[in-house]
């Protein structure tokens, strides 16, 4: 028998991420044995899935970037843990153990080290069974500070129950070396007994504390990721029926642009009615004698997309990303809940339309921060991120329980068809 991960190059680089992802991808992973981490407050009890262990390829836990562990997590239906969570799998371990750091050298992220690493890691645990007390190895987090540049990673507890890696926000998204495993928490989880999405409860300011030291987070996955192949679907909103072709309802301002590719795609919040018509009341009152000094390229609600300005000119929506932007209207309002936008079929009708837009301008799926869209970078965000990044204007839509991730999985899939 040939030596464990012998088809796997040596060296660090995006080679081998490609190939530990692509086994992943075939279901090549040795089986995970999930353990339940259970949290409570007055109010509520969450159950959370986690693995008992590191990912394993031939026995091997592997070390991979934080750009290949979100796109693991999408591949295996999980997110990214926080360091809350992170010190949860720590108290209720059932397997103690602490493997401390060696000596860096430049052998610190090679194939050969990976190995060897993970042995030492199996003469720790030495057979025992449970969930292992996340002793040995660093977790790629989630964290309100990462960017499409930086990610965070936190972890390697110590026998007194401090992290060795405290938080910290020093690597790119390519970064790995021998102490960087994956261990990420199933987004399918139980609240109050019932089944729930873990992205949601990260997004409800109410709920996240269960889970999150930094509260409510409305990124979770690590920016500047694209999607990786069939992402996990949490239960969908109520498909929209066949789109009819959009009608045209020209708005009166907007500034002519003729340009030949948009590197965004904003969404906002109407403020307003949602029901039958609410996009095209919308539509003309940007048309109309009293429109305002705004405009979008499409409303959208459960029933039709209106069109309002060509895509290859600028709607006034978002100062600051309107140049490089087009601009979609949800019809609802920023204060409504995960399951008020979860509801009807305007969701799954956004998702077609901006998987449209992607698919001409070749804009990436992915959430950008206002970090991220202060950068420069392309691809999907609210005009609240705008707001943040340029401070031209104070609007927070399409608001914090916004369901981002469904959102987005919603969008690969259409662009996939």
């Amino acid at each position: 028998m040939s030596a464990p991960l012998s088809w796997l190059p040596d060296t660090v680089g995006a080679a081998r991420e490609a190939e530990i992802l692509e086994e992943v991808r075939l279901g090549r992973h040795d089986p995970i044995r999930w353990a339940t981490i259970r949290v409570t407050d007055r109010a509520h009890v969450l159950e959370v899935e986690l693995p008992e262990d590191a990912l394993k390829i031939e026995g091997v836990r592997v070390n991979v970037t934080a750009r290949t562990a979100q796109q693991i997590a999408d591949l295996l239906g999980c997110v990214l843990p926080t360091p809350r969570l992170v010190h949860l799998a720590y108290l209720q371990a059932a397997v103690l153990i602490y493997v401390g750091p060696r000596t860096p050298d430049a052998t610190m992220a090679t194939t050969a080290t990976m190995i060897a690493r993970s042995r030492d890691i199996d003469a720790a645990i030495a057979g025992r069974a449970g969930l292992v007390s996340q002793g040995a190895w660093k977790h790629w987090v989630l964290h309100p500070g990462a960017t499409a540049q930086r990610a965070a990673n936190w972890g390697w507890m110590r026998p007194d129950g401090r992290p060795w890696q405290v938080l910290s926000l020093a690597h790119n998204l390519d970064h790995t070396d021998y102490s960087q495993a994956w261990q990420c928490p199933r987004r399918r989880c139980r609240l109050d007994g019932r089944e729930a999405d873990l992205a949601d409860v990260l997004r409800d300011p109410l709920l996240a504390p269960l889970v999150s030291w930094d509260g409510a987070l409305l990124g979770v996955r690590q920016p500047g990721v694209l999607l990786a192949g069939q992402p996990f679907a949490p239960p969908a909103p109520p498909t929209a029926a066949p789109a009819p072709p959009q009608t045209w309802i020209p708005a009166r301002n907007f500034t002519a642009a003729s340009r030949a590719i948009a590197d965004l795609v904003v969404l906002h919040s109407t403020e307003g009615a949602r029901g039958r018509g609410a996009a095209r009341a919308v539509a003309r009152w940007f048309g109309g004698g009293a429109a305002p000094q705004a405009s979008a390229h499409y409303v959208v609600d459960d029933d039709e997309v209106i069109a309002c300005v060509a895509e290859d000119d600028v709607a006034w929506a978002a100062p600051g990303a309107n140049r490089t932007g087009i601009q979609i209207e949800l019809c609802g309002s920023a204060r409504q809940s995960v399951s008020e936008w979860l509801a009807g079929g305007l969701l799954a009708r956004a998702a077609e339309l901006t998987a449209g837009i992607c698919r001409r301008h070749q804009i990436p799926i992915c959430k950008l921060s206002p970090e991220d869209l202060a950068g420069g970078a392309r691809g999907i965000t609210g005009h609240v991120d705008a707001s943040r990044a340029f401070r031209k204007s104070d609007h927070w839509d399409p608001g914090p329980s916004f369901p981002w991730s469904t959102f987005l999985e919603l969008v690969a899939a259409a662009r996939a068809t």
